[in-house]
């Protein structure tokens, strides 16, 4: 946001504005019109890596002989970037991807 009365430009950028803002200029005028001018300049947002969600609500009971599967939904703002899955605690009758994270296996 600019403040025209303080000359004021404060903001948060997020992922969505990443990238240059060129040719930025900010001027002030008196009450007789004398004005003046900052030289423009340009701002860049980078990227910084915010971290993947990871949803989904696994099944906790599974019958004997029954298969199991479940895999998670996983969200990442970050454009291109991929996601490596890990698991504590695996079941022995299980197996895991750490390619998408999917739990599968028949007890």
């Amino acid at each position: 946001t600019f403040s025209t009365i303080t000359g004021s430009l404060t903001g948060t950028p997020t992922n969505d504005d990443i990238g240059t803002t060129s040719g930025i200029v900010i001027s002030v005028a008196d009450a007789a019109n004398a004005s003046d001018s900052l030289a423009a300049f340009t701002i860049t947002v980078s990227n910084t890596n915010d971290a993947p969600v990871i949803t989904g609500t696994p099944a906790t009971t599974v019958a004997e002989d029954t298969a199991y599967s479940f895999t998670p939904i996983v969200s990442d703002v970050d454009a291109g970037d991929t996601q490596s899955f890990s698991i504590n605690i695996k079941p022995s009758w299980a197996t895991f991807s750490t390619i998408t994270g999917s739990l599968t296996g028949t007890p």
